[in-house]
């Protein structure tokens, strides 16, 4: 799993490897779960006990603890990464305005979980989910832009495009099979979809794609074998949007000159 950030200045590895877990769970075999936060008191969780996991709450997160020494909790953004190899365990976490109080339950057999925290509770501000405008970091702006473009899930103000093949790269060794635009108010994310139709391996960098536009690329695996595919995300800024046609003046044939 590779990804790059470009800026000026270089970027926080954390934030990479989050990205990288993120990206690695959204080609899982199960899809991430919603858990409903009410005002009844503790939230049951069922987390993975060998591996880590993801959760995603509606607002930045401030702070998270536990009384669980064995319970290691890591915010980054909107998302909570936690390793816990036993329970149960209590989990806290204040997001926005909000703390949450979590009961853990930790089962050995799971794999990895992302979970998307919903908070329906009275008095809970509805926030605005587009990354661009709420992010305190130039950084974290983009990596949360390309990890809800990994999850897809987006905000609704990401307009979905599939591309022509006159769009796709005309570089690339490997075969286009689909390509998608995702327009936002700030960013785009294109998302590639290619296969390896040769006989042989192949190692994709995320340089093939570097234009000179991009702000973030992210691969979901850099070894191709033959006959696999590999998943390409490319985030830029949105372009201008073309100015809409003015409307024809209609001539009235009985108006007088």
């Amino acid at each position: 799993m590779t990804s790059s950030v470009y800026r000026d200045t270089k970027h926080r590895a954390m934030a990479m490897c989050v990205l990288g877990l993120l990206l690695c769970l959204s080609w899982a075999e199960s899809a991430g779960a919603a858990v409903v936060v009410g005002d009844e008191g503790a939230t049951t969780l069922t987390l993975s006990g060998r591996d880590l996991n993801v959760l995603t709450f509606p607002a930045p997160i401030t702070m998270a603890t536990s009384s669980r020494a064995d319970l290691k909790a890591t915010p980054e953004g909107r998302n909570l990464i936690v390793q816990v190899k036993t329970g149960p365990a209590d989990l806290v976490v204040m997001a926005g305005e909000q703390t949450y109080l979590f009961e853990v339950v930790v089962s050995a057999s799971l794999g990895a979980q992302t979970v998307n925290i919903e908070d329906r509770r009275a008095g809970a501000a509805a926030y605005d989910s587009d990354p661009a405008r709420q992010a305190g970091d130039y950084v974290d702006g983009l990596l949360e832009t390309l990890q809800m473009a990994a999850r897809s899930a987006l905000p609704k103000g990401y307009r979905q495009t599939t591309m022509t093949e006159e769009r796709y790269p005309k570089w690339l060794e490997l075969k286009v099979v689909q390509g998608v635009e995702y327009r936002g108010p700030k960013y785009r994310v294109i998302v590639y979809r290619l296969v390896n139709t040769s006989g042989h391996k192949y190692t994709l960098r995320e340089q093939e794609f570097l234009t000179g536009t991009q702000k973030a690329i992210a691969l979901n695996r850099e070894v191709v074998e033959s006959g696999e595919e590999v998943v390409v995300y490319l985030l830029d800024d949105a372009p201008p949007e073309p100015p809409k046609p003015k409307p024809e003046q209609k001539v009235d044939p009985d108006a007088k000159g």
